[in-house]
């Protein structure tokens, strides 16, 4: 059996033998037929005591690696970072607060070289215990401009997070290959399904860990470019994305609660919502009229079903168009129904404002702001030129 293989290209015919090994036969399910060698990845050229510069000492399937890169160690309280990347490698915009984690528990870097290899590695051990929470002598690290990879071996089976995605347990199955997405959009998710893959609305490259011996870990990946991580036996973790760099933090715990709170000081604390909407939510899209609506919410109140908030999605809009109503014109009084009942209501607004018709028209009388083109030779006039309200403007249409 396979253990931790990383996969190169779905087809066999596909791959330069020089760069891979096969397995085909008594492999669990998902398992890669072609795999990188554990005698792959980057060199060290020099370092210091948090500092690597390594070198591509492997080519990269998806474009040539960038050599040379960087590996800098940062403890932030009882945080550990670990940032691989090269210069005026794109960074998110956002400021997140890192403040230091406060625990007794202490995490290390330990560099080193892949055994049997002048490959580099690394390790993250937690000290009381010197379990090896990361293990990167799988190999297979590659950084090329649109293809990053990282590989590591898993302390143990008990692997939640990532997301979104829909799980019918909390617990991630690492007895087979399941290669889990990681880039938003707008889709329904399909509960129903023995396993569903299909990436969600949100994106979370955040999971925890809980040890043999019961004590947890968590690891971020900074990150906003598409991504996706690969679980599966060994237990190992793959963690792809097409830019940027591999902003790593690991966070001692050692109790699950204590690694939320570490977490947490490091990205920010979530906004805290009113008390209300804390409460049970009926949200869904596909009402036929306001008649549909009304029975579906009924219907829930009617089972014994606690229901604090219904949600009107897209279809109480004319042709979907924001701040209009279509035929919904008992709406409002709808609302004041609901209100005097004690509920309340939430409706649904995309972003996304049509630039022919009454609510544009407002926005544009009342000197609302609109994403522009930086430079009008970057205006599709052609385009443009069509819809009187935005001719002659940056707008972005």
């Amino acid at each position: 059996m396979l253990e931790g293989a990383l996969s190169i290209w779905p087809r066999r015919r596909w791959v330069d033998l020089r760069l891979s090994s096969f397995s085909q036969k008594n492999a669990p399910i998902g398992t890669p037929w072609c795999y990188y060698p554990r005698e792959s990845g980057f060199k060290i050229y020099q370092q210091n005591s948090n500092y690597y510069q390594l070198v591509s000492g492997f080519n990269n399937a998806y474009g040539s690696n960038i050599s040379p890169i960087n590996v800098n160690v940062r403890q932030n309280g009882k945080t550990l970072r670990v940032i691989i990347g090269a210069y005026d490698r794109y960074v998110p915009p956002i400021n997140i607060p890192q403040l230091p984690s406060v625990t007794e528990e202490s995490l290390q870097f330990s560099g080193t070289n892949i055994p049997g290899t002048d490959f580099f590695a690394f390790k993250i051990i937690r000290k009381s215990t010197l379990t090896n929470i990361w293990d990167t002598t799988i190999g297979g690290l590659q950084f090329a401009d649109k293809f990053i990879q990282i590989a590591t071996f898993l302390p143990s089976m008990n692997i939640f997070g990532f997301g979104e995605h829909i799980h019918h347990k909390l617990k991630h199955d690492l007895s087979r290959y399941t290669v889990w997405p990681m880039f938003a959009r707008d889709i329904a998710p399909d509960s129903g399904s023995t396993i569903s893959t299909q990436n969600l609305y949100g994106v979370h490259p955040f999971y925890i860990c809980v040890e043999n011996d019961g004590k947890a870990h968590g690891v971020l990946i900074l990150n906003s470019n598409a991504q996706e991580v690969a679980l599966g036996p060994g237990p190992h973790l793959v963690y792809r994305t097409i830019g940027g760099q591999l902003d790593l933090a690991f966070f001692p715990g050692p109790t699950p609660e204590m690694v939320v709170e570490q977490y947490l000081a490091h990205i920010g604390t979530p906004f805290l919502p009113a008390y209300w909407a804390l409460g049970f939510q009926l949200s869904r899209w596909g009402y036929k009229n306001l008649t549909d609506m009304q029975h579906i919410v009924r219907r829930v109140q009617a089972a014994g079903i606690p229901l604090d908030v219904p949600y009107a999605d897209i279809d109480y809009m004319r042709h979907d168009e924001d701040f209009t109503e279509g035929n919904w014109s008992d709406f409002p009084a709808y609302v004041d129904q609901l209100h005097n009942e004690g509920l309340h209501v939430i409706l649904i607004f995309d972003p996304a404002i049509e630039v022919d018709y009454g609510s544009f028209k407002r926005a544009i009388d009342q000197e609302a702001s609109f994403i522009e083109w930086a430079t009008n030779a970057q205006v599709p006039k052609s385009i443009q030129d069509q819809y009187p309200m935005v001719k002659g403007t940056k707008a972005r249409i």
